[in-house]
């Protein structure tokens, strides 16, 4: 993560702001007392370090399309139901490897 600092595109304003996406998730986990899980949240801080605002907001938008197809598949195939969770981190990993594709 350090070296991150070094070689990677993003400034330090544009990491700042990609943490604070990461922060306003995890501050959702916290309101919504575990609608959303804080793994979610921590994992988006990260990724704000190493992508920057733009590409961390991309990533959290494909990975919530992500998601959201999957539990339509689900319940339309009688798999899931409405309230059942499901994990999002797995979503975010889809996103970012169709990102860097």
């Amino acid at each position: 993560m350090m070296c991150c600092f070094f070689w990677q595109n993003p400034d330090l304003t544009e990491r700042l702001g990609g943490i604070m996406i990461g922060l306003a998730v995890l501050g959702a986990a916290w309101v919504g007392k575990g609608c959303i899980g804080s793994g979610d949240g921590l994992v988006l801080v990260v990724s704000g370090v190493f992508l920057g605002f733009w590409e961390n907001i991309r990533l959290l938008l494909f990975s919530l399309l992500l998601a959201g197809g999957a539990a339509i598949f689900l319940i339309c195939i009688k798999k899931s139901e409405r309230n059942q969770r499901m994990p999002f981190v797995p979503f975010l990993l889809a996103a970012y490897l169709l990102m860097i594709a």
